[in-house]
Parts: structure tokens; C-alpha cells; sequence
């Protein structure tokens, strides 16, 4: 299963130029997914290997890059069964290695919210500052959750110097 929520992570999100391009870039200067996907791809040749020098079925443990790789996967994997659709602003977040961390802690609300059954409603792509969301509980519980999510930059974020700038 892993396999083919990654596989469709490149293909319907990440896309081949994209993942190309930041390939071709200074590890230092690559997006995190992309280390995550070299990662992800040294276990599954080890795994190979493994396989091929043994006679019994084998496992190779995931290492923390897979774990995160297959994590926001299944998180954007959830979007899409439900929405077929990433909000265009979410997408390009996600694909901006100085804006990841926000929309991926973003992407990864709204999948938890999928999986307990709240129903995702995107608001307007064209809000200037965030991506922001709302989620309603089914009748049963009569319940109504609203979230707000605003990117600011701040300090330790992925990329980011202790001063809370980019490096360019």
C-alpha cells in the first residue's frame, strides 16, 4: 500500500519537472520531500536485497524519512478520495520548501479530520494570508467544529534561521 499512495503523491501532487528540478539542486537547497523520497527509496532497494539473499519473508524497518514520507502521503491521499483535489494555494504551499511546514501540519489536520468523519470545507484559495478550513461533525452528535490555520513566520520553523528568516 505504501507504494501506491507515494507513487500517487508524484504523480498527482509533486509532479515529475517538479521532482526533477529539485533533484538537480544542492541537497542544502532541496525540499525535504525530496530527501524523504531518496530515503524512501534506499529502503525499498535494501529491501529488495534482503528479499533476493533470504528464503523466508523479510522487514526492513522504516527509517523516520519513510515514516514521514508515507505520513504526509496518506494524509494528501486522504484529501483527494474525498475531494479529488488539492486547494490550489494548499498545493503550491506544500511544493514551497519555505512554506512546507505550515501546509503540511495544515494537510495533516485536515486528513485526521477526514478519517473521524468531519466533512472538510476549503474556504476561498484566494484568502491572502492562510489556508484556512472548517469541518462539521455528522448530525448524529449536532456538533460543529471550526479551525483556523495561519501561516506566520516564525522562529525554528524547517528552513528557517533562528531569526525566523529564509535563506536565500
Amino acid at each position: 500500500m505504501g507504494e501506491i499512495i507515494i507513487e500517487h503523491l508524484k504523480t498527482q501532487v509533486l509532479g515529475r519537472a517538479w521532482i526533477e528540478a529539485e533533484s538537480r539542486k544542492p541537497d542544502d537547497k532541496q525540499h525535504v520531500v525530496i530527501r524523504w523520497l531518496g530515503a524512501w527509496e534506499d529502503l525499498r532497494k535494501q529491501g529488495q536485497e534482503l528479499a533476493k539473499q533470504s528464503n523466508t519473508q523479510t522487514y526492513s524497518p522504516l527509517s523516520g524519512e519513510a515514516q514521514e514520507l508515507l505520513a504526509l502521503a496518506d494524509d494528501v491521499s486522504r484529501v483527494l478520495q474525498l475531494e479529488n483535489r488539492l486547494p490550489k494555494k494548499l498545493k503550491a504551499r506544500l511544493l514551497n520548501r519555505n512554506e512546507f511546514q505550515g501546509a503540511h501540519y495544515e494537510l495533516a489536520i485536515a486528513a485526521t479530520f477526514i478519517r473521524t468523519n468531519f466533512k472538510i470545507d476549503w474556504v476561498d484559495d484566494s484568502a491572502p494570508d492562510c489556508t484556512v478550513q472548517r469541518s462539521d461533525v455528522d448530525s448524529f452528535y449536532g456538533l460543529r467544529f471550526e479551525a483556523d490555520f495561519v501561516d506566520t513566520a516564525k522562529k525554528n520553523f524547517l528552513n528557517r534561521d533562528s531569526n525566523g528568516f529564509s535563506p536565500r
